[in-house]
């Protein structure tokens, strides 16, 4: 909940593609100095450890994938905080917008950043340590966005060093 009492706040802020930071683009997000109990109870409900903490050497990649309705943007919310969480354990995190046609983690950027389009299959690096992905390819049957291949590309390359991919979405 947000609201008077809560360490969450929404903040929206103009950005540039060179210095995204995924607190200010306007979704409830925990600033760095807040505690984040609450996110790293959901991460330890869901058996994600930073791999690198167990000083495994072939650690997997873990996939959360936050999904259902987003009316509120509150599926964007918690999905932007826990990969915040994340990274700030020391895990190396991608956040994926892979809502599809409701996808409004890319419509946040293009908002702050003052762009009306941006480049298909975008990778950026914010200012929290989080790499921020944003949909590849158009379906042109349907006109919806396909995260799916830039989700394969995550899971199955061998060159990319991370230890979370953080999916928001798809819808419910």
């Amino acid at each position: 909940t947000v609201g008077a009492s809560t360490p969450l706040r929404i903040r929206t802020r103009r950005q540039s593609l060179d210095r995204l930071n995924l607190i200010d683009l306007g979704f409830a997000a925990l600033p760095d100095s807040a505690d984040a109990h609450e996110f790293e109870a959901v991460l330890n409900a869901v058996d994600f450890t930073n791999p690198r903490s167990r000083d495994l050497p072939h650690a997997r990649r873990f996939v959360l994938v936050v999904a259902g309705s987003n009316d509120f943007d509150d599926r964007t919310a918690l999905a932007i905080n826990l990969a915040l969480t994340a990274a700030r354990g020391g895990a190396r995190v991608v956040l994926l917008d892979a809502a599809g046609r409701n996808a409004k983690l890319t419509r946040a950027v293009r908002v702050a950043a003052r762009k009306p389009i941006l480049d298909a299959g975008a990778i950026y690096e914010t200012e929290n340590e989080v790499r921020l992905a944003l949909p590849k390819a158009l379906d042109p049957e349907r006109g919806r966005q396909r995260p799916e291949a830039m989700l394969r590309h995550f899971v199955d390359s061998r060159d990319e060093a991370l230890d979370l991919i953080v999916c928001d979405g798809p819808g419910a």
